[in-house]
């Protein structure tokens, strides 16, 4: 669980770059040399303090912000979140899965004890299906699912979800 502080608990240059940030409107993108002057030291050295800002407009806010590489930040708009942020999980947990499985390959799987065994096992089922359900074809299937499904009223409950791959 994600840890809440209060704007008392920041320091006062997050403070300083919190208050900067929760002015900005959807789309907009605020560069690190303008982040860097509300504070008078350089965020890229300071991201520590950024972050916190970041967290706290999330938290307070409900502000999302994406890094744009060799610029600043910009502020999602509310149709860019979901696509902006599970895309780039998606991807992070594919790859993950794929070089843990890599590097779990590389034992010597017959001087494992029975137990160990069992455990390389599951754990390459765990992230093969980690792996599979990251995918694009995955996330097309479980949109298809849930416009398809009575409530449609939101995410489906585990099981149903994962009914969609048998």
């Amino acid at each position: 669980m994600e840890n809440k502080f209060t704007i008392s608990e920041m320091t006062v240059d997050a403070q300083l770059l919190y208050k900067r940030i929760s002015a900005m409107t959807e789309g907009e993108t605020i560069d690190y040399k303008e982040l860097s002057s509300v504070i008078h030291r350089s965020v890229t050295s300071n991201r520590h303090l950024l972050y916190s800002a970041i967290k706290l407009a999330r938290q307070e806010n409900a502000m999302v912000f994406d890094a744009v590489r060799g610029v600043g930040i910009k502020r999602l708009k509310n149709e860019e979140i979901t696509s902006t942020v599970s895309s780039r999980v998606l991807k992070k947990i594919r790859l993950s899965s794929k070089l843990a499985q890599k590097k779990i390959t590389c034992v010597n799987y017959n001087s494992l004890s029975k137990a160990e065994q069992t455990a390389h096992n599951a754990s390459l089922s765990i992230l093969g299906a980690m792996r599979a359900f990251a995918s694009a074809g995955s996330l097309t299937k479980i949109s298809s699912a849930i416009e398809r499904s009575v409530n449609n009223k939101g995410a489906l409950p585990l099981m149903d979800t994962l009914a969609v791959f048998k």
